[in-house]
Formats: structure tokens, sequence, C-alpha cells
């Protein structure tokens, strides 16, 4: 959702269909397996990123209900078809920090639940 987020707002240049994919991913619940150690440099969280963007290409791994696919049949049982990007739209899925974005605010929640427990 963070990416959605920053790719609505309008200023990547990313056509209405790719934001719309990424919805439909989340809503069939197929997830992108995302390596717990990525790279995070200037452009911010670009490998993490990648592996991200690959589910919408219909490549690298996916999990649907439970169980961890290649993404083109993950998407095929989910209904969903591989995109073909256009230009600069790859730039646009790869430059950001929503992946860190994300563990910072997984421990910020994990953080007020702990703090709450305490108090009771």
């Amino acid at each position: 959702m963070l990416k959605v987020n920053s790719l609505s707002r309008g200023f990547s240049g990313i056509r209405r269909v790719v934001i719309d994919a990424l919805i439909a991913l989340i809503n069939a619940e197929v997830y992108p397996h995302i390596p717990l150690k990525g790279s995070v440099g200037a452009s911010g969280d670009l490998a993490s990123l990648a592996h991200m963007s690959l589910v919408l290409l219909g490549e690298g791994k996916a999990r649907y209900k439970g169980e961890w696919l290649n993404a083109v049949d993950a998407l095929a049982v989910a209904g969903l078809q591989p995109l073909t990007l256009a230009a600069k739209e790859g730039l646009a899925l790869l430059n950001g920090t929503q992946v860190s974005t994300a563990y910072a605010l997984r421990g910020l929640f994990e953080g007020e639940d702990l703090f709450a427990a305490a108090l009771t």
C-alpha cells in the first residue's frame, strides 16, 4: 500500500494500469517474495522493490493462499495477467523507500503493542 500511495500522487509518470495491478495483487492476496536482506542506497530499496515488481511481470516468486509459487502461476490462479511495462515505469517501481518504511512501521506497531501490554 505504501508504493500504491506514493505512485498514486501522480509525480512518477506511471500509468494507472500499473497502480491498478498493484492494488489487484493486494486484493487477490498475491504477495511477492522479498528477501529479508536487500539494499539501501541513494535510490532507496532497489533490490527489495525489484523483487516486489517482478511479480507484476510474472517473474520471481509469490505467495498465494499460503503456498509459494512461480509468480506467473500465482497470477494465473488468482485470475490476474502479467504486465508489460512502458518507458520509465520500471524506474518508478524501483525507486523509493517503501520497504524500509514498512519495516520501520512494523517495529513501531510492535513497540506500541509491547508498551500497551506493559501498562496492563
